[in-house]
Formats: structure tokens, C-alpha cells, sequence
């Protein structure tokens, strides 16, 4: 039976991807806020430069795209994050590359402070964890769900926790994590959670090659000719065109766990 909140269009009329992406735009070239303590807000300007790096840079696998395409039954894909979150640059655009792929899925994004009862739906071990992905079929049956990060990311961060150490601490690794991983964890796993629903209408073929089928330019963007013209494990660019990735893969313009925001980490767990 479909969730009441899907049935009132709650889902459908959330953003866009490209309508999120400009309110965070929009946010970042707001005057300073008047309250200086405003954790969350001062995220969100790195947040936007790594989102914009991330979805220049990351191209899925042939074989994803292939399998992608054959979702032509509508899906209403439900994206619950908030534009300070410490994971939603990296997952993000990752999602909203392989919806656009897919001819019959529909990314929209909902805000989660907007909706704590649709949040509260979607726990990860009792705390309001984000981004967080549902997916539903036409009728509003759910189809899977991912998140709030990928499970070896998730480890790391307990095992973090686990040991005492700051979130400033273990940021620093999560961001190595995800600039190492480029992107492939969270792909593979979205991947697998969709096969259930299309494996019978795809027959075994042999990984296309990329000339073999149309892609958007604009789309799909040659990642290892990237790195072959660059030392960084991911080439980064702020605003302004600086460099953001040292050749451990850390993040030059990372503030997590500096004195802007006394000592990392955000008010709670139920933020990540």
C-alpha cells in the first residue's frame, strides 16, 4: 500500500536536481548570516564546490549505463538530505547522474527538516541519518532504499566513533575515503539494489563498449583523461578555480573539524 505522503504528491513535487544545486548557489552568494554560530550554514558554500567537482567529474560505468537505460517503467526516486550535509556532495550528484540516465525514473529532492514525518519513516539505527534514497514504482510501491553513506564508509565511521575520536578526526578520513573511491561504491550499490526489478527484462549481454550506444556529451565526462592530466587522486576546483585535493586525497579547502566550526561535527548524530 502506498504511503499517504506519496499518495498527497509530497515526492513529486519535490526539487529537481538542478533546482537544488541553485539553491545552494543562491545561499552561497547570500550576505554572511547575521548569526555567526550557524554551524549548518557555513558548510554549505564547500558543500556547492564539491558537488559542482564531483558531478563534473564523475562518469558512470559502461555496463551501468546500459543497464540504466532499460528502466523505462516509471519510478519516483525520493532523495531526503539537506544542502550542509557532510555526505550529500558525494552522493548527490552520483544519484542524480544515474536518474537522468534512466529513461523512466524521476529524481526529486526533499529537504528533511521540511518533512520529519516522512524522515522519521526512513531511520538509520533510530537517528534522522542523511541523504537518504527511496525509491517507488508508479503506484507508490517501495522498491529500495540507500543510505545515509556507503557501507564501507559507514564502518569507518563507527569504528571512528567507536575508538573516541572527534568527528573532525575521522571527517578528514571520510573525505580521503570518498576522493579514493570515486564515486564507484555508492554506484555499485544502487546497482545492485535495482537489479531485482529489471534483471528479468535485460538479457546476459557481453559490457558494451562506450562507442557502441549514444551518450550525452554534456553527460558524461572521461574521468581518466582527468587524472591523466593531473597529480590528484580527483582534480578539484573551487569557485575560483583552486585546487582542493592534495596527493594523499585530502581536502585542501576542508574546514571540517577547524575553528569555524568548533571542532567539527554537527549538533547530533541523527545529522549525518
Amino acid at each position: 500500500m502506498a504511503e499517504q505522503f506519496f499518495l498527497d504528491q509530497i515526492p513529486h513535487n519535490g526539487w529537481t536536481y538542478d533546482e537544488f544545486v541553485e539553491n545552494m548557489r543562491l545561499k552561497v552568494e547570500m550576505p554572511e548570516p547575521e548569526d555567526q554560530h550557524d554551524m549548518h550554514a557555513s558548510f554549505i558554500p564547500l558543500n556547492y564546490r564539491r558537488t559542482l567537482r564531483i558531478a563534473r567529474t564523475f562518469r558512470p560505468m559502461p555496463s551501468t549505463q546500459y543497464e540504466l537505460m532499460q528502466i523505462t517503467k516509471p519510478q519516483i526516486w525520493m532523495l531526503i538530505t539537506e544542502d550542509w550535509c557532510v555526505d550529500s556532495p558525494y552522493a548527490v550528484p552520483i544519484i542524480a547522474k544515474l536518474a537522468k540516465i534512466a529513461p523512466g525514473v524521476d529524481l526529486r529532492i526533499l529537504e528533511r527538516d521540511l518533512y520529519p514525518d516522512i524522515m522519521d519513516k526512513y531511520l538509520t539505527n533510530g537517528g534522522r541519518s542523511i541523504p537518504k534514497l527511496v525509491a517507488f514504482d508508479e503506484e507508490g510501491n517501495e522498491l529500495f532504499q540507500w543510505g545515509p553513506r556507503p557501507a564501507e564508509a559507514a564502518s569507518l565511521v563507527r569504528a571512528a566513533r567507536e575508538k573516541g575520536e572527534s568527528s573532525g578526526e575521522y571527517n578528514k578520513r571520510l573525505h580521503a575515503w570518498y576522493a579514493d573511491d570515486d564515486g564507484r561504491t555508492i554506484e555499485r550499490e544502487i546497482m545492485d539494489l535495482l537489479k531485482p526489478n529489471f534483471r528479468k527484462a535485460v538479457q546476459i549481454y557481453d559490457e558494451p563498449e562506450e562507442e557502441e550506444f549514444g551518450y550525452e556529451e554534456d553527460l558524461l565526462i572521461d574521468l581518466d583523461e582527468i587524472k591523466e592530466a593531473t597529480d590528484f587522486t580527483i582534480e578539484g576546483e573551487g569557485l575560483d578555480g583552486e585546487q582542493t585535493f592534495d596527493d594523499d586525497g585530502n581536502d585542501l579547502d576542508d574546514d571540517f573539524g577547524g575553528a569555524n566550526n568548533n571542532g567539527g561535527g554537527r549538533r547530533g548524530r541523527d545529522d549525518y
